[in-house]
């Protein structure tokens, strides 16, 4: 017969009331006859200078297909080189300094660099390169220039890609204590996203034909905020803002006009402001999130549309609200109130009804779609 436990087990079991009740932490240690005036950590002394590895990558690329880029992270046939890289820099004031970069001279690579005192102030920046290949060696009949496509009998070869280059620098600075305020920190980053190439696309009219559309778009980037802490809440005020801008216009033919709509330029801005406090076992958090998008730009002329441009505004408002308590440990409460309201502001103009009887002469105007929700989760 085997039993679960032996004997040492048992013995061990047995005296579980005394011997095994002991509290052995550290916290618990009696220390009041020891002098730890001379006490040392010798392994905690942090190194002063330049640390870190850097790697030169060279090798050399021979493909037919431009998909192989995408892997590879550079289509260019022939040799090719990279940088990687892991630094770091400190000194005995405090100040530090990171250095980290992938592939850096391909088409696929980035750097980032962070350098500050932590705890007071921080300033990073980025730059990447993303490189996307989809087709290589595409003819065309139609080419692009200034504006007008061209058709020519004679098909033009080129590579369908989109290439990125994204570049953003960022500062945060801690203010400290506030007197009873508590800590206050801000912060403040911008990024500009540059996307040149070409994608697929086509016309119906007066044919169906493929075409390499141009690409040439920028997009701005700004967020900023003020981060107020106490021992058991925080709050945030920020701002988020985009501005997108297309350098590409409408696309034309020599005999027509405006045959290909660009992608608007538009812009959207957010304004949140957001909090948590903590009692005991229960903790309460909020936030209210507003915001507005504007499109105004002109729109392709037609027979039946009386807008020049769209002019368009959508503003938005979100508010959150929600409780959780901790009764023990086996049970949690928790309650939420969501709000979103969505206004639109657009333009509004009188359209001709299209109907089986045309002696109606029916007008209709555009509808602008608003939304408003309320919902409760306990």
């Amino acid at each position: 017969m085997r039993f679960p436990l032996n004997l040492l087990t048992m013995a061990l079991l047995g005296l579980s009331g005394s011997a095994m009740a002991a509290d052995f932490s550290v916290g618990r240690a009696n220390t009041d006859k020891v002098n730890t005036a001379g006490f040392q950590c010798r392994q905690c002394q942090l190194t002063p200078g330049l640390a870190g590895e850097v790697t030169v990558n060279a090798g050399y690329n021979d493909s037919d297909d431009i998909h192989s880029g995408n892997a590879f992270g550079d289509d260019h046939d022939g040799m090719v080189a990279s940088v990687d890289a892991a630094l770091g820099y400190r000194t005995n004031n405090g100040y530090r300094s990171q250095l980290q970069a992938h592939h850096l001279g391909q088409d696929n690579g980035f750097v980032s660099l962070k350098t500050g005192r932590p705890g007071q102030y921080q300033m990073t920046l980025d730059y990447r390169s993303l490189t996307r290949y989809e087709n290589g060696n595409v003819g065309t009949g139609l080419w692009h220039n200034q504006g007008m496509l061209q058709p020519d009998d004679t098909l033009r070869y080129l590579d369908l890609q989109l290439e990125r280059q994204q570049a953003g620098i960022g500062f945060r600075y801690d203010f400290g204590q506030l007197a009873q305020f508590g800590d206050l920190s801000s912060y403040v980053r911008y990024d500009r996203e540059e996307k040149q190439g070409h994608r697929s696309a086509s016309l119906m009219s007066p044919r169906p034909v493929n075409f390499a559309l141009p690409v040439d778009e920028s997009n701005d980037k700004l967020q900023a905020g003020l981060q107020l802490s106490g021992d058991n809440w925080f709050t945030e005020l920020g701002y988020q803002g985009s501005q997108y801008s297309n350098d590409i216009n409408n696309l034309s033919l020599p005999y027509a006009s405006d045959i290909y709509s660009a992608t608007p330029d538009n812009q959207a801005h957010q304004l949140t402001l957001n909090g948590q406090y903590r009692l005991s076992n229960t903790v309460i958090s909020g936030r209210v999130i507003a915001g507005r998008m504007i499109q105004d730009e002109g729109l392709i002329q037609m027979s039946g549309n009386p807008l020049q441009n769209w002019d368009g505004q959508v503003d938005t408002l979100d508010a959150n609200l929600a409780v959780s308590t901790l009764v023990n440990s086996r049970l949690r409460l928790g309650g939420q109130l969501d709000y979103r309201k969505r206004d639109n502001d657009s333009s509004v103009a009188d359209f001709v009804q299209l109907e089986f009887n045309p002696v109606s002469g029916a007008i209709r105007q555009n509808p602008l779609l608003d939304m408003e929700r309320q919902a409760l989760k306990l």
